[in-house]
């Protein structure tokens, strides 16, 4: 679900207020840089607050703030907020965040960081190894309370706003919308329903609620990668309070969990668990957890009902819906393997915003395939 407000957090240099402003003057909305409104509150600079009255009152003056435009009446629809970089560091301050906001992190290499902010007036700017301590120590503060993050490596401004514009929270005036789809894939023995378009991610509240009225479970299988980048997402998904808890099984990202050892260690899980067999298992990832994700649900009970939430570029035009699951051996990749139809496949574009840019380019790169192989309809469609 997309919420009313769309904020920006990130460490100085991430390029929160020229990104955000850029949005949102795209898009016809309101931005807010909340930086601007603790000066215009304080009658004086961000600078000269920080030397006479010290951080800490600046962060009441910027929490004051934040609750004041985030409990407004009426309350903001199309607003984007531009937080400051210490916004997140209190607990009043993430507890506002997460009850009306879809929070997105701007991620930034620090050394890029510093490059961008040195030399300037920024008061936690002047020193290069206080800079360096103060970004290692926000990133966990920005973790906990993103529901999104976004790795900007390589992107300039306009394309990290075209970006984010599929997390905005109503249809962009006077675009075209790309209509919300429906399609079926039949397997031998089930019936793959797949939704897409943008924000169909909202269905994913819908189905858990139903899971719960009828007494079932959502185990989600993801990897370290989405954990970071959705973590409210997933609790949410599986009814939990904290990842840490046993409701999501999280796996190292990358090939390298595509084994025997990674099945085991759900199987195991699964049964610590006491999952039934009418308990979902829930995939949330790119290509190598959606294979042993349903390679699992293939295995375990000799079959549990399988959910694939595709977050790659690939996954989504291919690997979720192809029914082909496996692992890898010592001696090759998916030697051991089954054909296995997830029940349901969510296929929302929101869920790519947080791929690097080469990976995005190299599953267009599948597109394009698919396309040569289609005909010219399908080329014409895409250029």
């Amino acid at each position: 679900m997309v919420a009313p407000v769309l904020a920006l957090a990130g460490f100085m240099g991430s390029g929160k207020t020229s990104v955000g402003r850029a949005l949102a003057e795209s898009h016809g909305y309101e931005f807010v840089d909340l930086d601007d409104v603790v000066v215009a509150d304080a009658g004086m600079s961000v600078e000269r607050m920080f030397a006479e009255r010290g951080e800490r009152e600046f962060r009441q003056l910027e929490l004051a703030a934040l609750r004041r435009i985030l409990r407004r009446d009426p309350t903001p629809s199309t607003l984007v907020l531009a937080l400051g970089g210490g916004t997140p560091s209190t607990a009043e301050a993430r507890e506002l965040l997460a009850s009306g906001c879809t929070t997105v992190w701007l991620c930034v290499d620090e050394q890029v960081a510093w490059e961008r902010s040195q030399g300037t007036t920024r008061p936690l700017a002047q020193d290069r190894a206080s800079f360096r301590a103060l970004a290692k120590e926000r990133r966990a503060v920005y973790a906990s309370v993103a529901d999104w993050a976004v790795d900007t490596a390589g992107l300039d401004i306009p394309r990290i706003a075209a970006r984010l514009a599929a997390l905005l929270p109503r249809p962009l005036p006077n675009t075209v919308t790309p209509a919300e789809w429906q399609a079926e894939v039949r397997g031998a023995d089930c019936v793959s329903h797949i939704w897409g378009g943008p924000g169909r991610g909202g269905l994913l509240t819908q189905w858990s609620q139903e899971l719960w009225a009828q007494g079932r479970r959502a185990v989600v299988l993801t990897d370290t990668n989405i954990v970071q980048c959705r973590r409210r997402e997933l609790k949410q998904l599986a009814g939990l309070e904290a990842i840490g808890e046993h409701g999501v099984v999280v796996l190292p990202a990358g090939e390298t969990s595509k084994t025997l050892d990674s099945a085991r260690t759900c199987w195991d899980t699964l049964a610590k668990q006491r999952v039934h067999r009418d308990d979902v298992l829930v995939v949330v990832g790119g290509g190598v957890v959606g294979d042993l994700g349903g390679f699992v649900a293939a295995t375990y009970l000799r079959g549990l009902p399988l959910w694939q939430i595709p977050t790659s570029v690939v996954a989504q035009v291919d690997s979720s819906v192809g029914g082909k699951v496996a692992v890898n051996l010592d001696y090759g990749k998916n030697l051991v393997g089954t054909f296995y139809q997830p029940q349901r496949v969510l296929v929302d574009p929101a869920y790519l915003i947080t791929l690097p840019d080469a990976e995005v380019r190299n599953g267009l790169g599948e597109v394009l395939k698919y396309a040569l192989l289609m005909g010219e309809g399908l080329l014409e469609h895409l250029e």
